[in-house]
């Protein structure tokens, strides 16, 4: 990603932009409140007052110009459903936009976001993965079925090639990659040997990672 547009620049909305920064993606913020878009504008590469819930400002925008357009406010849901519409008729190619609810998720779902995001909820779900689980290092759920998970290698690995392991069959999970230290495997073969400082990057269903932990 080189480049995305933020419109909301609350809590999240600034902390995701500043992030991006960080990460080398040039970041345009949006936001009504002059006063926020004064301290946003020493963090990211541009920042302007505008009501991004207007299609005349996100015209003048160019979404279509971006690599992903993030709707960072939920809190007035009509505007934040509208914008999510105007957004894909004015052709943004990725839209990521923020929900309140898991009623509000489905409709934003249907209206064509490309990626839902419930912050609190979100962070809720990995928190409580790690407290009921010593071996779950990271976890990202993709949907209702099925997530990424960064795992501590299993004791009844170590030493063990995947093929021995029978990973896909016996554990239903799929490995996609592995680091150990500073060293990191993408996509490991069959003949690779599971190390006890192995974390292991997987790709399962949510009932399979609950019986691998």
């Amino acid at each position: 990603m080189k480049n995305a547009l933020v419109i909301g620049l609350g809590r999240f909305g600034l902390s995701l932009a500043e992030e991006l920064c960080r990460h080398g993606v040039e970041v345009m913020g949006v936001d009504q409140d002059g006063e926020i878009v004064k301290h946003a504008v020493n963090t990211l590469t541009h920042a302007v007052v505008a009501n991004g819930a207007e299609e005349d400002v996100l015209k003048a925008l160019g979404v279509a110009d971006f690599d992903c357009v993030v709707v960072g406010m939920a809190d007035e849901i009509n505007d934040n459903m509208l914008m999510t519409i105007m957004l894909k008729e004015l052709g943004a190619k990725f839209v990521v936009v923020k929900a309140q609810s898991a009623l509000h998720m489905k409709v934003l779902k249907k209206l064509g976001a490309d990626m839902i995001i419930r912050p609190e909820y979100d962070i809720g779900k990995r928190v409580a993965q790690k407290l009921v689980s010593n071996s779950i290092i990271d976890y990202i759920e993709l949907s209702e079925e099925y997530s990424i998970a960064e795992i501590n290698a299993p004791k009844h690995w170590y030493n063990k090639t995947l093929n021995q392991l029978g990973i896909r069959k016996n554990y239903g999970v799929n490995i996609i990659a592995v680091r150990n230290g500073d060293k990191i495997t993408i996509s490991p073969g069959a003949a690779y040997v599971v190390d006890e400082k192995d974390i292991l990057v997987i790709v399962a269903s949510n009932d399979d990672i609950d019986r691998l932990k």
